[in-house]
């Protein structure tokens, strides 16, 4: 299956989602097939690097990624440089607009920054962004300087958060929450990561979260990813599959990114899961930078994946087709 030519968005409510159309029948019987999108670097990353002498000074990476009317939304982690080899530097997340999903204007202040203890001095890193019926919520890393936790904000107008505070204050290490836009048996899922494994997590009202034990997803001897895994944004919905995009940490600490396959109705069952890593953005691995996946969109008829490099810059990977439009167009 093409995902590029098989591929479209719908909305259900105001979610949305993906439905992948098989070439024979209902779309619910046609299974995925990784490595799912066929995406390459776009020439002109990075999109984000840091800029100034004060909040985003040392790093402008991992964006999250949402469309909202005729333009991509980017909330990125930025990073000051207080700190230096204790917490090394203060996160914030900022805001970046785009009409093109490629050049981007960004915000002169965070849109959230750290107010509360667990928050500090670490910081607010590594947002994720799903719309629910109107309602942007956004999972985030608390860093209090020893442990990142899970937090939540919600807002409507992508501006204004309010935030809701540590979803797993019980639990330890927690980081990457990763909503999915749909119910599952009568319920919302989210995946996260316990510093090793991907876990689950189930709520009601998407505020309250309860957490399941036993993980779903753990690292595998001698892969990209036999360090630690984690989520990076939201699972697409195909049918009755999830597509996960995940970032997969060796045991030199280098992330890679990997996609895996989990089924709607049973969410803690892997189907499917990548056996090398799913982006390449080096010809030789010698060369290759730390790659961190944080957004994915479908805009103007095409994806964009946007990710971090090397804990500093950002960048955005683009379809083939896209990428020879662009060099055509210089």
């Amino acid at each position: 299956m093409n995902p590029k030519s098989s591929c479209r968005l719908y909305r259900a409510g105001s979610a949305v989602f993906l439905c992948l159309l098989a070439a024979f029948g209902d779309a619910a019987a046609q299974q995925v097939r990784l490595p799912f999108l066929n995406l390459q670097p776009y020439e002109g990353n990075p999109i984000l690097r840091p800029r100034g002498t004060t909040w985003e000074a040392a790093a402008a990476c991992n964006p999250a990624a949402v469309v909202k009317d005729t333009t991509v939304y980017l909330f990125f982690q930025a990073k000051d440089r207080s700190g230096a080899g204790r917490w090394n530097g203060t996160s914030r997340i900022g805001l970046a607009t785009s009409v093109d999903g490629l050049h981007f204007v960004r915000e002169p202040e965070p849109v959230i920054t750290p107010t509360y203890d667990f928050e500090s001095p670490g910081g607010c890193a590594d947002p994720a962004v799903a719309e629910i019926d109107g309602v942007y919520y956004l999972t985030y890393n608390a860093f209090d300087g020893v442990h990142r936790r899970v937090a939540l904000a919600s807002a409507r107008d992508l501006r204004q958060w309010i935030k809701h505070g540590l979803l797993f204050p019980e639990e330890g290490e927690t980081s990457h929450g990763a909503i999915v836009p749909q119910k599952s048996n009568g319920r919302y899922l989210m995946y996260f990561s316990d510093g090793k494994n991907l876990r689950l997590a189930y709520s009601e009202n998407l505020l309250v979260w309860h957490a399941e034990a036993e993980p779903v997803m753990l690292p595998r001897d001698g892969k990209f990813d036999d360090y630690a895994v984690a989520p990076a944004f939201s699972p697409l919905v195909s049918g009755s599959e999830l597509v996960l995009f995940y970032n997969g940490l060796d045991q030199a600490r280098r992330s890679h990114p990997g996609q895996a396959v989990f089924a709607l109705q049973h969410p803690g069952q892997v189907l499917q899961r990548s056996e090398r890593p799913y982006l390449s953005l080096a010809a030789r691995p010698e060369d290759e930078p730390v790659i961190m996946l944080s957004g994915l969109v479908r805009f103007k008829e095409e994806y964009f994946l946007y990710y971090g490099m090397n804990e500093e810059t950002a960048g955005v990977a683009v379809s083939p087709e896209l990428a020879a439009a662009i060099r055509a167009q210089k």
